[in-house]
């Protein structure tokens, strides 16, 4: 079985490596130069009136539930990535009004957002490395735009991400609190 090396930086926080695939999409990330490379986009639609406070709060929610979520990749003084965990990673989601164009400029607004967010990239090194921009183009029409960088989430991971998500909006709209979850740490993921 693989050693998995873990420090403690400070109450909080603490450091293991990534794995193989986590180096090599930074490492493809930082040669090409290209800050949008490996990143993903996941786009969501919301056909009602959106409550922002529970989308807000449940974004952070998921934050605080999924270590992946908290982590960043840093280079040390010798060259080797590490991961490091916050225990805190302060979120903030973006909200955009669209409804004031007519829906071809909205569309295009919102296109050139998604480029935008994937070309600017993803701070790998500060948790969450992850943006979520909603965006309004009538009262009971919404888009969401999901933007992390591959080395954080595979593709069901991101699922499992989703579906949390999804259900904290459902219980937070409802002015209830979500279910609690205890999703496995990525450290027991790394050790199996």
């Amino acid at each position: 079985m693989a050693e998995i090396r873990l420090e403690i930086l400070r109450p909080g926080r603490f450091c293991m490596r990534p794995t193989a695939l986590q180096v090599g999409l930074l490492a493809e990330s930082e040669l090409t130069g290209s800050p949008g490379i490996n990143i993903v986009q996941k786009v969501g639609s919301i056909d009602e009136p959106l409550v922002r406070e529970a989308f807000a709060s449940s974004w952070s929610r998921v934050v605080s539930e999924f270590d992946v979520l908290r982590m960043g990749l840093h280079r040390s003084n010798r060259g080797r990535v590490e991961a490091r965990f916050a225990q805190d990673a302060k979120f903030c989601s973006a909200f955009f009004d669209l409804t004031h164009e007519p829906l071809d400029d909205a569309e295009a607004s919102f296109e050139h957002e998604v480029r935008r967010r994937r070309a600017a990239g993803i701070d790998v090194a500060s948790p969450p490395a992850m943006t979520v921009a909603c965006f309004e183009f009538g009262r009971a029409h919404w888009r969401f735009v999901w933007t992390y960088h591959h080395s954080m989430l595979d593709g069901y991971s991101a699922f499992l991400v989703l579906k949390r998500f999804f259900e904290c909006y459902d219980a937070f709209r409802s002015g209830v609190a979500p279910p609690d979850l205890s999703p496995p740490e990525f450290r027991s993921f790394l050790e199996w």
